[in-house]
């Protein structure tokens, strides 16, 4: 930052973090694949818990499928973002892990994660309501349950999306408006 202009953009140390001897940083497709898929299943596990009464065993691929696509898109997200230099921020980082990190609590703690998914579940009904996906949840298509487990999976999204916007601007109030990048 120069004393002139107390808003020019200071400047970031370059990362020095998982390097392959080139100097660059690189993305580990499989390190991505093992944290999403963990992350999404264990998320979806409360989901899975009460579809088991609410919808037929023939069902099942197609709540499988929506999951898979959730772990397929944020893989692609965290391969597109990987070398932005916003994701290297301490805050951005700190808020990403423990975001994810509470809705993996949350999905262990029983009651508490039956109610996020219910609720999650009630508002995408709501969204889901209107284009005639309302039929008892046993009588519906794999396309319709594909789409509920997508409209479900948006919502809860959008939730971690505002947990993760009060968390990172907590962290970046506690650690300044500028830090360091992220260094192990």
């Amino acid at each position: 930052m120069s004393d002139l202009n107390p808003y020019e953009a200071s400047e970031i140390a370059p990362i020095t973090r998982n390097f392959d001897g080139q100097g660059e940083r690189t993305f580990v497709w499989w390190k991505s694949t093992l944290v999403w898929l963990i992350v999404c299943w264990i998320s979806a596990a409360p989901s899975f818990f009460i579809a088991i009464g609410v919808i037929n065993v023939e069902q099942w691929p197609a709540m499988i499928a929506g999951v898979m696509t959730f772990v397929a898109g944020y893989i692609v997200a965290d391969n597109r973002t990987f070398h932005w230099a916003f994701r290297q921020r301490k805050p951005v980082r700190y808020a990403l892990i423990t975001t994810y990190a509470i809705r993996i609590l949350i999905s262990v703690i029983f009651p508490i994660a039956m109610f996020v998914d219910m609720f999650c579940g009630m508002v995408s009904s709501m969204v889901l309501y209107p284009i005639g996906l309302d039929a008892p949840k046993h009588d519906l298509s794999l396309g319709a349950v594909y789409l509920w487990t997508m409209a479900q999976g948006v919502v809860l999204n959008v939730v971690l999306g505002v947990v993760w916007v009060v968390l990172f601007a907590l962290f970046a109030l506690i650690m300044g408006p500028n830090p360091v990048p992220f260094e192990e």
